[in-house]
C-alpha cells in the first residue's frame, strides 16, 4: 500500500493527520523530535512513532527521558498501541503513570484529527 493510496482513502487516517496529531501532542512532557514512519507492524498497515517523554519529579525538576513507540493502525487509528522502549523507559513510565497518561492524550488528539464516525 503506498502513503499515497492512505492520503487517498477516506476510512483511513492519513500522513496529514498524522502529522497534525504529533503537532497536537507536542509539549507536555513530549518536548522531544518525533520520528515518523509507515510500516507494517503485525501485518497491519500502521504509523510507527518513536518519541520521548520527558520526565519530572516531584520536585519539578527534569529526571529522564521515557522513549516509547506509538503504532497508529491506518484502517483504525483507536487501536493505537504504545510501547516503552527498554529498561529504564519502562521503569519511568510506571513510576510517572505515563501509559495512561499518553493514552488519553493521543485518544483525545485522534478524535480532533478525524473523522469519529467512520470508526464507529
Amino acid at each position: 500500500m503506498s502513503l499515497n493510496c492512505v492520503n487517498h482513502c477516506k476510512n483511513f487516517i492519513t500522513a496529514e493527520q498524522m502529522v497534525e496529531l504529533l503537532e497536537n501532542t507536542h509539549g507536555s512532557g513530549l518536548d522531544g523530535t518525533a520520528e515518523l514512519h509507515l510500516g507494517l507492524h503485525y501485518k497491519r498497515h500502521s504509523f510507527i512513532v518513536k518519541h520521548s517523554f520527558h520526565c519530572m519529579d516531584e520536585k519539578g525538576f527534569y529526571c529522564g527521558w521515557s522513549d516509547f513507540t506509538l503504532i497508529v493502525p491506518l484502517d483504525n487509528p483507536f487501536d493505537f498501541k504504545i510501547k516503552f522502549n527498554g529498561k529504564v523507559s519502562t521503569y519511568l513510565g510506571i513510576k510517572y503513570g505515563l501509559r495512561e497518561f499518553l493514552e488519553q492524550l493521543f485518544h483525545e488528539s485522534i478524535c480532533d484529527v478525524v473523522d469519529v464516525n467512520l470508526y464507529e
